[in-house]
């Protein structure tokens, strides 16, 4: 397992004065990041191969409230299966007192940056990689299907929008869908699926479904679906 540790910003909270969802996501990104850095395949390395990992999935449950401002957090990691081009891992954040309040597990696809193409990971894993049999997140899809509700306005993926990669990073992506949830909407459990990057520039049709207990955005661009998310009760 690795972790770190850190303090919650002001600039990471939600209006309702708790850490946000993408905030979290970009913690779990993060120690992730730190990870590949610290066992010696960080973006330098990856980059003189010309490789990247692009992520297919993410599952995500909350298990408590989320932390306020100025709260210490730990943040934990594991990489714990890879097979042919993927990799998963799983990530927790845990309170001042140690209590699990969020869990994810994410799909991540390692390719070959001017091609495309996946890669085999295998190779490139052993020195972070811990063998367990870990179970799906209970109460998530496995797959998602695309929202069928109505089209909402277009909107341009613009520069802040961009990582590394040059496509809309995937913590933003999912920062667009989140402007499409009902004022006051809660969730404790969120699926994403991506498809495919949202490139500078592209032009992005939104639909959203509104079920009971879900919402689901999808982001499209050009009649192909890029990104899905669903957002659970």
């Amino acid at each position: 397992m690795y972790t770190i540790k850190t303090r919650v910003g002001y600039s990471q909270l939600a209006p309702n004065r708790r850490l946000s969802l993408t905030a979290l996501l970009d913690l779990f990104q993060d120690c992730g990041t730190f990870h590949g850095e610290d066992a010696g395949l960080g973006l330098s390395v990856l980059n003189a191969r010309r490789q990247g990992w692009l992520l297919s999935r993410w599952r995500l449950r909350l298990l408590a409230p989320l932390p306020e401002v100025g709260a210490s957090v730990t943040v934990e990691t594991r990489a714990y299966a890879c097979r042919m081009s993927m990799l998963n891992r799983r990530y927790g954040l845990r309170g001042e007192a140690g209590a699990l309040l969020a869990e994810g597990d994410a799909l991540w696809v390692l390719c070959d940056k001017v091609s495309q193409k996946p890669l085999p990971a295998a190779s490139g894993c052993e020195s972070y990689l811990e063998l367990a049999n870990l179970p799906p997140l209970e109460g998530l899809p496995r797959r998602l299907s695309p929202a069928e509700g109505p089209e909402m306005p277009v909107f341009p993926v613009t520069a802040e929008l961009l990582d590394t990669n040059c496509h809309c990073n995937n913590v933003r992506a999912i920062g667009l869908c989140t402007r499409y949830l009902p004022e006051g909407f809660s969730f404790s459990g969120f699926a994403a699926d991506y498809h495919r990057q949202l490139p500078a520039g592209a032009l992005v049709t939104p639909q959203v479904s509104a079920a009971e207990n879900s919402v689901t955005v999808t982001l499209s661009v050009e009649k192909a679906v890029c990104v899905t998310a669903a957002f659970l009760r």
